[in-house]
């Protein structure tokens, strides 16, 4: 009797181990039963956004772990021309993907192509402008994000496909091959997503041609509606809301808006794929370059005039701000950060010859995801606790750190929640108390911290309006009629259909933030600063065609007062006035740009706007590729210029604009500043992977 209790048990016990080892192998054949999903099975009808949400999580599973992916997809437009013989209009835009693990590309959006044979990228705009440029660089030995598939931002205005900005900036199979989690663009916040009745889509006469699709319907700001392979999980069709759309035509009217990707593969097993991406031979008299460069002679050839080839310039450079920008606030921030993070070597190598500065690295903070532009506090009293480091990070974070590079404290404003942050700027009360600035560009929110990082709520300079912050500083209660402290907003971007331009610079009212006085004179005001001596604020004017390009106001009442006038041909992109005043040099420095030279300088005015001195940049090209920071390098009293170049130099300028010295950091710089802390200068430098703190000491 004992021998057969044990038996049964001994059964038991392996028959129980068998059955565990089995769903541990079930469990291993679907990778998606333990995925945070639920199973189809098991969720209740009720809820009809469970069943949907996991079919996508299906699909985007299935894109993730692809070794080849192919289609040829295209954006279709149509819309009905009205007048005496109405008609529908149908206008496509190529949006054609060929991909294959780990680096070979075949790509058509929109004018622009891109190819890689895995070993290099080579990329071609159809634009007749760039009909002689090829850009060709090393492909990277891993394929990992969308960053990569845009060269640069001519590249990124040439693959424009016409997908409206509120979906996706671009495809949504590189969303689906390569965000980390393309349902934040799938199914935005707040949005509520349902299954559909699947169906059939017909691509030809033949019954071959119909692929059976399941369907996804997403509620945000109009249906969208996706259109999944049932046997692939690949993404056959894309319908989009056409509501909010506007065709640029006369009595026209938009019917329909969708993105087909017929023959769509997506495999673990690639065919041969070898053929496809080979270069074909390059035609006689193509140049080879690592970024597309603007070509004067194709619009001279059309009979442009020079204010017409200045503001083409302008906005040529300007694409390479407004592509980040684009990446930055269409991907998540966290994936944002990864794919920005750019592996190419400066032009320099790092710290290159400084000549008499002498730089020592003293900590190294990599732990801020996605630092930005940093801020440094240095009050004058040695030993201060607020002497210390405020730096953007996270998306919509800010980190303040110590003298030593300790993180002590990280907030993010309560009204910011889900808003990025990338600017900071520094200020005073009515009674002296220091106050912060935090805002980003796409914003028209501008948020409000006291010295310890408290939320003291936010400002929205244009309610109900389309124009968003250029830039905004604060304006002490001295330099103002009502001993308030006013908070200054340049708000550009209002593009009604049909009228003027008519972008602003606002002075609010730091407490009732009421707005006290309004310009609207300049044509996209950009930067602004503040001068304390003159009282007077210094704004970019980044629109204008005439020569010059900067404007100064009375800060009290906005009236205008004598504005720098550059040289003919001339324009500029940044300013920046010393962080001490009095200053024994420029009352305020601007980046210049010389469109007939091809020429950039760095310009000193005085108080009156009068230009004092002008220094040559070597080894810059363009607008948009440097900023100025101001700040005592050398411990002497008085505020010395850095131009900070986005390849990693550094220039130091003395007060009278003589190059003292130079300096490489060795990878692509996000921005930098000078702190005096303890009676010693530091240089502040900020990269795209971590905040770095060297110790200034002067070679004797």
């Amino acid at each position: 009797m004992r021998l057969l209790l044990v038996s049964l048990s001994s059964f038991a016990f392996f028959f129980i181990l068998f059955i565990g080892c089995r769903r541990d192998r079930d469990d291993q054949r679907d990778p998606l039963r333990n995925a945070n999903v639920e199973s189809r099975d098991d969720v209740e009808r009720d809820d009809d956004s469970l069943p949907a949400v996991k079919l996508l999580r299906e699909a985007a599973f299935a894109y993730s772990n692809a070794k080849f992916y192919e289609d040829r997809g295209y954006v279709l437009w149509e819309y009905l021309r009205e007048g005496e013989k109405p008609q529908i209009v149908r206008k496509r835009r190529p949006l054609e993907l060929s991909f294959a693990k780990p680096n070979y590309v075949k790509m058509r959006f929109g004018g622009a192509s891109l190819l890689s044979d895995g070993k290099t990228f080579r990329a071609t705009i159809d634009d007749p402008r760039y009909a002689d440029q090829l850009l060709e660089r090393p492909a990277p030995l891993v394929v990992t994000s969308i960053r990569e598939f845009y060269p640069d931002a001519a590249f990124a205005a040439a693959a424009e496909t016409s997908l409206p900005d509120d979906f996706s900036w671009t495809s949504p199979q590189l969303v689906l091959l390569f965000a980390k989690d393309p349902l934040r663009t799938l199914v935005p916040r707040g949005a509520t997503a349902k299954l559909l009745e699947p169906a059939y889509l017909q691509y030809g006469p033949d019954e071959k041609d119909a692929v059976y699709c399941d369907r996804v319907s997403v509620d945000a700001d109009g249906e969208r509606v996706y259109w999944l392979n049932r046997a692939t999980r690949a993404l056959a069709r894309v319908e989009l809301p056409t509501a909010r759309l506007r065709v640029h035509e006369p009595d026209a009217t938009i019917l329909s808006l969708r993105i087909e990707f017929p023959r769509q593969i997506l495999a673990q097993n690639p065919p041969d794929s070898t053929v496809r991406y080979e270069f074909p031979p390059l035609d006689p008299g193509v140049e080879t370059l690592e970024r597309f460069r603007w070509a004067p002679a194709a619009d001279a050839a059309d009979g442009a005039d020079d204010a017409t080839l200045a503001a083409r310039r302008r906005a040529f450079y300007a694409q390479e701000r407004r592509f980040e920008e684009r990446v930055a606030h269409s991907l998540d921030f966290d994936v944002y950060c990864a794919e920005l993070r750019d592996s190419r070597p400066p032009t320099i190598p790092r710290r290159a010859s400084p000549k008499v500065m002498r730089l020592r690295e003293v900590w190294s903070v990599d732990s801020l995801n996605a630092p930005g532009r940093p801020l440094a506090i240095s009050p004058e009293e040695k030993g201060d606790r607020d002497s210390i480091l405020l730096m953007p990070c996270e998306g919509n974070a800010v980190a303040a750190m110590n003298y030593q590079g300790r993180v002590f404290s990280k907030t993010s404003p309560s009204a910011s929640a889900g808003e990025p942050i990338s600017v900071l700027r520094e200020g005073k009360n009515e009674v002296g108390r220091r106050r912060y600035l935090a805002f980003d560009p796409e914003s028209a929110k501008i948020h409000r911290l006291d010295e310890d990082f408290n939320d003291l709520g936010t400002i929205l300079c244009d309610p109900g309006g389309s124009r968003k912050i250029g830039d905004a500083l604060w304006i002490p209660g001295d330099a103002l009629p009502t001993k308030s402290a006013g908070i200054v907003a340049t708000l550009v971007g209002s593009s009604t259909p049909g009228a003027p331009r008519r972008d602003l610079v606002r002075l609010f009212d730091a407490q009732t933030r009421k707005i006290a006085w309004e310009i609207d004179s300049i044509v996209e005001p950009k930067r602004i600063v503040f001068e304390p001596k003159t009282r007077a604020l210094w704004v970019l004017d980044a629109g204008a065609s005439e020569p010059g390009g900067v404007a100064r106001f009375d800060a009290r009442d906005a009236a205008r007062l004598d504005a720098p006038i550059l040289r003919p041909r001339e324009t500029a992109w940044d300013l920046a006035v010393p962080r001490r005043a009095p200053n024994a040099g420029a009352e305020a420095t601007a980046l210049v740009y010389d469109f007939e030279q091809n020429a950039s300088y760095l310009v000193g005015f005085n108080a009156q706007g009068e230009e004092l001195w002008r220094a040559v940049l070597a080894d810059h090209t363009g607008p948009g590729d440097a900023s100025i920071v101001s700040g005592d390098i050398n411990g002497d009293g008085l505020d010395e210029w850095l131009v900070v170049f986005e390849n990693g130099k550094i220039s130091f300028f003395d007060p009278m604009g003589a190059l003292i010295d130079e300096y490489a950091h060795g990878s692509r710089l996000v921005g930098a500043t000078v702190a005096r802390w303890f009676g010693v200068s530091f240089l502040i430098i900020a990269d795209k992977r971590r905040a770095t703190a060297m110790r200034v000491d002067w070679k004797r």
